[in-house]
């Protein structure tokens, strides 16, 4: 019956407001669009299913994988950062066996917000991409980089009804889920 249930559960698309109170190894705040099933919405929101797909065949040429969206590989994940919103910590994923991250932004700098974004921790120092992280444009980065995504426009009172704010395309290895650690 637990198995069933997992593939049941495993494989629904859902919308969740994470708004910090949640119970995670990385507190964050931001609206969690999880798609367990992009078959489920190819009618409906069929550009978000050619987006991830796309990103799924540039991951798997770039880092040598042969990931899929399936109950032991891949999910997509759309993300919107309110005003206000971020990660409240950086972290850090398991190199392996994902190797790479990739971030897609689906929001124009200087229209849906202004500052915040993600920032990385390279051996090279700090790197912000908040000014170059442009609507349409992916983020490659090693998995296990220290990262985060910096608060979105933290001046601004949170409206969790609102289109604006930091929105986010990437794709989750289910296998590495809740294998993050924060870092201080």
């Amino acid at each position: 019956m637990g198995c069933l249930l997992y593939v049941l559960h495993g494989n629904l698309n859902y919308h969740r407001i994470d708004d910090g109170q949640i119970v995670s190894s990385l507190p964050h705040i931001f609206h969690q669009n999880c798609f367990n099933n992009l078959a489920a919405v190819a009618n409906q929101i069929g550009e978000l299913t050619v987006v991830a797909e796309l990103m799924r065949d540039l991951q798997n040429r770039v880092a040598g994988t042969k990931f899929d969206f399936d109950l032991a590989g891949l999910r997509t994940k759309v993300l919107r950062y309110p005003r206000g919103g971020g990660y409240l910590s950086e972290h850090q994923h398991p190199l392996e066996p994902q190797r790479l991250g990739l971030i897609t932004s689906l929001s124009r700098v200087g229209v849906d917000f202004v500052k915040g974004g993600t920032t990385f921790r390279t051996p090279f120092g700090f790197v912000d991409t908040n000014e170059s992280h442009d609507v349409g444009d992916i983020i490659i980065f090693r998995y296990d980089l220290i990262h985060a995504v910096a608060p979105v426009d933290e001046e601004e009172s949170i409206d969790w009804n609102a289109e604006s704010g930091k929105w986010s395309m990437l794709l989750e290895l289910r296998s590495t889920h809740g294998q993050s650690t924060a870092k201080v």
